[in-house]
């Protein structure tokens, strides 16, 4: 899910490495600081300045159960630090025009559209990016929908379509437009509506269309391999099956090393000022600036300031059972902070990202006058 933070087949090349090694001692030191303080295994954050990676660090460990410290090649699950990812795939396949952002569900999947609960039939591709197609958070059953009823053996856009079936006869949260209400459902919708037009699984086109224009090698569709960092509940390594189902991938699978993470971030600072590879200047501005009904953009939390520190700032959190996942970009500067913990919220995951945030914000932007 996306949180408002508190705070108390791919090209080989690879991420952009280290511009100057000036803040990755201070890093360390704030995750070390942080796991010695807390229960969970193992933490990663990078700092970006003016759109360069300046410190880059993780520590602890990859599982609890075996040996294996933790490096800055590991993959982390980012969680719904996914949802910016697919905002861009789509945005990208609008452009090519083989989507279109306002075109009703009803137009883009008439089969899909008529099984559906009519307030759902008129809804866009703008609302399931901006949240507010009023599809509740997830299916009620999401996990024995997506792990049980349907087998894990099946194709995911087809476990996508049956869910998508389940999910658009229940009743909306809110009416379509008017307010914001996180739907992972929503994310999920959007991907199986790319892989309906395009006929390529979400796997392939995230590759495609994201993944491989920066030059990642190094990104998962998925969950990284069980002997590699592995998320956590009560300091014990997961049940997969506990942690993002793979049809949901859409709305949360993704998993890569820090830097790829920071690769990401930084191709949309660089949007934000012109030149970012994605997107055409406009889209990139859709997808950062504040929508009237949201205070949100796509999908990007927007805030004019970041409590008492100078923004704007755009946000967004990403967790499941194991997994606990903070991104903060400063568009103005070209500043940003990545942090992810390989543990969930119940035994300290979101308060250790939310720590190394806390120590490391003075390296990426200023106190409010008077704060």
């Amino acid at each position: 899910m996306r949180l408002l933070i508190t705070l108390a087949a791919c090209v080989a090349f690879s991420a952009p490495t280290l511009a100057a090694d000036t803040d990755s001692a201070a890093v360390q030191a704030a995750i070390d600081a942080v796991l010695k303080s807390s229960k969970v295994p193992g933490i990663g954050a990078v700092v970006i300045r003016d759109g360069q990676v300046t410190g880059l660090a993780a520590g602890g460990v990859r599982r609890t159960d075996r040996p294996g410290q933790i490096t800055t090649h590991d993959p982390w699950v980012i969680a719904s630090n996914t949802k910016p990812m697919t905002a861009v795939m789509i945005l990208r396949l609008v452009e090519q025009k083989r989507l279109s952002l306002d075109a009703p569900l009803s137009a883009m999947w008439p089969e899909l559209a008529a099984g559906a609960r009519p307030e759902y039939r008129a809804i866009t591709l703008r609302q399931m990016l901006a949240h507010t197609t009023g599809l509740p958070h997830d299916q009620h059953d999401v996990v024995k929908v997506m792990d049980s009823d349907f087998g894990s053996a099946a194709p995911l856009p087809a476990l996508r379509l049956a869910y998508l079936k389940l999910a658009l006869g229940e009743a909306p949260v809110a009416p379509a437009g008017k307010e914001f209400d996180y739907s992972n459902t929503g994310y999920i919708l959007a991907a199986a509506i790319a892989e309906h037009a395009t006929g390529l699984t979400y796997e392939v086109l995230m590759q495609r269309e994201v993944f491989a224009p920066l030059g990642l090698s190094s990104v998962r569709v998925g969950l990284p391999p069980q002997d590699g960092n592995h998320g956590h509940i009560d300091g014990k390594p997961t049940a997969q099956m506990v942690e993002v189902p793979p049809a949901m991938n859409p709305a949360g699978g993704v998993s890569l090393t820090l830097s790829a993470w920071a690769a990401f971030c930084i191709d949309q600072l660089n949007g934000a000022k012109g030149h970012g590879k994605l997107l055409t200047a406009a889209d990139y501005a859709l997808m950062q600036s504040p929508l009237p009904a949201t205070g949100s953009g796509l999908d990007w939390g927007y805030d004019k300031n970041f409590f008492t520190w100078q923004g704007p700032v755009l946000q967004h959190g990403g967790s499941d059972d194991g997994w606990r996942s903070i991104a903060i970009l400063f568009p103005e500067t070209g500043n940003a902070l990545l942090v992810d913990a390989n543990e969930g919220e119940r035994t300290g995951g979101d308060a250790a990202d939310r720590a190394v945030l806390h120590v490391l914000l003075p390296l990426v932007t200023k106190p409010l006058a008077g704060k």
